[in-house]
C-alpha cells in the first residue's frame, strides 16, 4: 500500500518544540510528512499564499498574537484546509474556543508522540477532503 503525503505548516514561536514536533512528524508510519514551520501567524497567513498545504498545525499562543485568532484569519484568507491547534495544557474551555474558530483537533504538546499525530493530522486531512467528521476523530481527541 503507498503511503499518503501530505503538506504540513507548523506555525509555533518556539523553535525547540518546532523541531521536537518535525522529529515526531518524520517518525510517523500511517503516512509521511513535509513540514515547514514559521515563528509568527503573519509569516503563516504569508506561507500559506505562496505553497499548498493539507493542514496547519498552529500553538495557542504565540508571541504576537493568538493560535485562535490565525485559526479566524484563515476562513478569512479563503483556506480552507484543517487546522490543528496544539498547547502546553488543554483545558476544556481551550476545546471550546478552539473548535469555535474553527479547529478541527487541540492536542497538548506534551501528550503528543509519533503515533497520535500521525493518527490525527492524516484523519484531519482525510475529514477535510471528504467533509465529513468522523466519530473516531473525535474519540482519539478525548484521549489526548
Amino acid at each position: 500500500m503507498t503511503q499518503s503525503t501530505f503538506r504540513i505548516l507548523l506555525v509555533d514561536d518556539d523553535q525547540e518544540d518546532c523541531a521536537i514536533l518535525k522529529a515526531k512528524f518524520a517518525e510517523a508510519q500511517r503516512a509521511s510528512f513535509i513540514v515547514e514551520d514559521v515563528r509568527t501567524a503573519i509569516e503563516g497567513l504569508a506561507k500559506l499564499q505562496e505553497s499548498g498545504f493539507d493542514a496547519v498545525l498552529v500553538d495557542l499562543n504565540l508571541e504576537n498574537g493568538s493560535g485562535l485568532d490565525f485559526i479566524a484569519a484563515l476562513s478569512e484568507h479563503g483556506h480552507t484546509l484543517p487546522a490543528i491547534m496544539i498547547t502546553g495544557v488543554v483545558t476544556s474551555s481551550q476545546i471550546a474556543e478552539a473548535h469555535d474558530a474553527g479547529a478541527v483537533q487541540i492536542l497538548s504538546k506534551d501528550k503528543i508522540n509519533s503515533e497520535s499525530i500521525d493518527i490525527i493530522t492524516t484523519m484531519a486531512v482525510q475529514t477535510a477532503n471528504a467533509s465529513t467528521v468522523p466519530a473516531k476523530l473525535l474519540a482519539i481527541s478525548r484521549m489526548m
